[in-house]
């Protein structure tokens, strides 16, 4: 048996290996990285501050000043700080760190599914096909360019496990694994993953359940309530265990959650975007209809998804041999019918979102009014696929049908494609157009099955049982390369050439990113978005929040700046040298609106940059200090200065410290001292009789504490989301510091709840 095992899991290393070794080439032994989507506009300059901004402010970095004027970091899950793999940016240089995000999570996915399946009580060849499926299917895979669910949804197949094991009567250890590996899943930062967990995770209970005590700590006769109350025990102390060890990304993310403009839920309109249409449910047996370029399926993504480039996850595909065996067991009695089937239609149901009147319903339940894009639902759908199909191959394995049936099965699949594909093929338009050649491709992946069991005699009927893994692997890897697109380190790393004359250190002020802004060329490739300046040093202002991780108030400014300057541009000037803003990047007037003809032109020609005049530095003495409430007030005020507004500062009336403000307060000088991302020493002359108010050009936040000469003094909010202090007369030293109390207060959680995994490892070793 030990033997067995060894031989089986050479096996599976040996097929992950050749597997990831030709799905990666690219990034492995040509220079390239990942970047598709959110991975070169987001995550590759988001990702290259985790160093920087370590070594500048010490661990864990809690403020980066770069985005948005400066916005919270160790706090926001998005950056998934601290996940083991994000360590690898402080071990490696920046690019192989990078690559190896989205390939270590890949090639470690099997393992887990692996471990499930070995769990429920399936057999290598069986289990080693769901691996396969799992790691190198179409949703993994469609997830690299979304770093956070690809780093959640890898090791959730192990909580899963440890789930099923409880189920079956597990003891402490398995207690303790389901807290480690939970904790993973929390550690992601992915809220939305952590949500499916709950239905998944009943699901393998209950499957547990089914299986029974045997090999488990409870007697195998057992009363059924109360193995099932055991089994809830044991789930509930290892989430909650879980939890604790998430708790240095989950303290401070629900805090900082609660301060972004998801708190106070997401437009329906927003919420609904990515419904998952029913025309690719074809995505169960074919390859991802959309993704694959060509005139005609550029058509059946604005078909299927009006107003988006494409689809969120742009496949769904989990081998076609995978598919038609998850068919087969749900159509016998046993866990996958009773389990599985369910779990995947309630994925399919939500994933289709706003196509069906639940998703509505569903958002109106509490704390659920902030969930955005269904398609993300579509987890539970595929690991019920990959898990039934496991579950089919070992019913399949244990009833020892003659390899001569298991072609002739194979051999209608592939005839039944064709008739498929012929169908559609008549139909004609861009849906057929795009699905009639991945239909001709299942008939061929069919067909290459039912040949290779066919030749299987009856002295080497056992190889039967690994042909379906076999066959998954070619037909995955095949079929995988689209869904991680590479490009050269230079294509990411590389500034436009409008920015370069910011670059070098002699440029203190941010830069306005208007050309992001623009409806049909901000997306375009090279432009560097926000935050993309951010790995070239330069700080940015008024950046759209593209993620709803801003701070609510950054992004109300940001919303109220544009309606301004929309209706009154001439005010342009002063609004933006006000806010500490030096350059805006834009498209220049005539650019070409349509991508596709953008695209074939230089970048740096459809491009300008403009310089602001006046404006003001990190920290200045305000002119005039007006008060103002909310965004009506602001606007009211600024319009009331006109020019004068580049100096003059709009006071949030009511706070503590706002009433002691003159109006005219003392003019003055302000020296920036030292300027770390979350430390910044000024050193603060003020002429006059009266205190001068000094205006911050950085993003307040109540974790900003200010004092003048050692004694602590308000930090006000001004001009909607930035920050001042009251300066007596004189010459002072001020400082202002950036705290968060929950980041170490969750990493001491953390450390708590490994240690305690560990304590209940080691009892159930003993």
């Amino acid at each position: 048996m030990q033997v067995e095992r060894r031989g089986a899991s050479a096996v599976a290393l040996a097929a992950v290996g050749i597997g990831a070794a030709f799905l990666f080439r690219d990034l492995l032994f040509s220079g390239r990285v990942p970047s598709a989507g959110d991975l070169s506009a987001y995550y590759w300059p988001a990702k290259s501050l985790v160093a920087p901004l370590t070594r500048a402010s010490a661990w864990p970095p809690l403020w980066n000043p770069f985005l948005a004027s400066g916005q919270p970091f160790a706090a926001n899950p998005e950056h998934e700080l601290f996940h083991p793999l994000t360590a690898l940016f402080l071990l490696l240089r920046f690019d192989w760190a990078f690559r190896l995000q989205a390939i270590l999570p890949v090639v470690l996915a099997p393992f887990p599914m692996l471990f499930l399946c070995r769990s429920v009580g399936a057999s290598a060849p069986a289990a080693l096909l769901a691996a396969l499926s799992w790691g190198f299917g179409g949703y993994l895979l469609s997830t690299t360019c979304l770093l956070p669910i690809l780093l959640a949804v890898s090791v959730l197949p192990a909580v899963l496990a440890f789930a099923v094991r409880l189920g079956a009567g597990g003891g402490t250890g398995d207690v303790a694994g389901l807290g480690v590996t939970f904790g993973l899943v929390a550690l992601a930062g992915e809220p939305s993953t952590l949500l499916l967990s709950a239905p998944l995770l009943a699901a393998a209970a209950a499957h547990g359940l089914l299986i029974g005590a045997d090999g488990g700590s409870l007697p195998s006769r057992t009363p059924p309530r109360l193995r099932t109350l055991a089994a809830a025990r044991g789930l509930v102390l290892g989430l909650l265990l879980g939890l604790a060890i998430g708790a240095a990304v989950l303290l401070p993310g629900l805090d900082h959650a609660r301060k972004t403009s998801r708190a106070g839920g997401i437009s329906a309109e927003v919420a609904g975007l990515w419904s998952f249409p029913a025309e690719r449910l074809w995505e169960v047996a074919v390859p991802g209809l959309v993704p694959g370029g060509g005139a005609a399926a550029i058509r059946l993504a604005a078909a299927l998804y009006p107003g988006r480039d494409g689809p969120f996850l742009n496949s769904l595909y989990p081998g076609l041999l995978v598919a038609a065996l998850a068919l087969f067991a749900w159509s016998r009695k046993g866990p996958a019918r009773r389990v599985w089937l369910p779990t995947g239609v309630l994925g399919l149901v939500v994933g289709m979102g706003t196509h069906l009147p639940v998703w509505p319903l569903l958002r109106r339940l509490p704390g659920l009014s902030s969930l955005r894009y269904p398609e993300k639902a579509l987890l539970l759908l595929v690991v019920a696929l990959v898990v039934s199909a496991c579950l089919g191959l070992e019913a399949l394995i244990r009833e020892r049908p003659s390899p001569g049936r298991l072609a002739a099965a194979a051999a209608a699949l592939a005839g039944l494609c064709l008739l498929a594909g012929a169908s559609v093929h008549a139909i004609g338009g861009p849906m057929g157009a795009v699905l009639v050649p991945r239909l001709l491709r299942a008939a061929l992946v069919a067909g290459c099955a039912a040949v290779l069991l066919a030749a299987c005699r009856s002295r080497a009927a056992w190889l039967g049982a690994w042909i379906p893994a076999g066959v998954t692997l070619v037909d995955l890897v095949l079929a995988g390369p689209v869904l991680v697109p590479s490009r050269p380190v230079a294509a990411l790393a590389t500034p436009p050439g409008r920015l370069r004359p910011l670059l070098g250190g002699g440029f203190d002020r941010a830069l306005f990113h208007l050309a992001s802004y623009h409806p049909t060329l901000g997306g375009l490739p090279g432009l560097a978005i926000p935050p993309g300046p951010a790995q070239w040093g330069l700080r940015t202002a008024l950046d759209r929040d593209y993620d709803l991780t801003e701070l609510a108030w950054s992004a109300r400014a940001t919303n109220a700046v544009s309606n301004l300057l929309r209706d009154h541009p001439e005010l342009a000037g002063p609004v933006l040298a006000r806010r500490g803003i030096g350059a805006v990047l834009r498209f220049r007037p005539g650019a070409p609106r349509d991508p596709r003809v953008a695209e074939r032109l230089p970048l740096d020609t459809l491009l300008e940059l403009s310089q602001v005049v006046g404006s003001r530095p990190l920290a200045f003495c305000v002119d005039r200090a007006v008060a103002v409430t909310g965004v009506p007030g602001w606007r009211e005020a600024v319009l009331g200065l006109g020019p004068a507004a580049a100096g003059a500062a709009c006071l949030e009336a009511g706070q503590e410290g706002a009433a002691a403000v003159p109006p005219a307060p003392s003019r003055g000088s302000v020296t920036v001292s030292s300027w770390r991302p979350d430390d910044l020493e000024l050193d603060v002359a003020v002429d006059g009789p009266l205190p001068a108010l000094v205006a911050v050009n950085q993003t307040w936040d109540a974790g900003w504490g200010a004092r003048v000469d050692g004694a602590r003094t308000p930090y006000l909010l001004t001009d909607l989301s930035l920050g001042a202090l009251l300066v007596p007369p004189g010459r002072h030293r001020v400082s202002l510091v950036y705290r968060n109390p929950l980041v170490p207060a969750g990493a001491a959680v953390s450390v708590a709840g490994l240690l305690v995994a560990a304590a209940l490892a080691r009892i159930r070793r003993r």
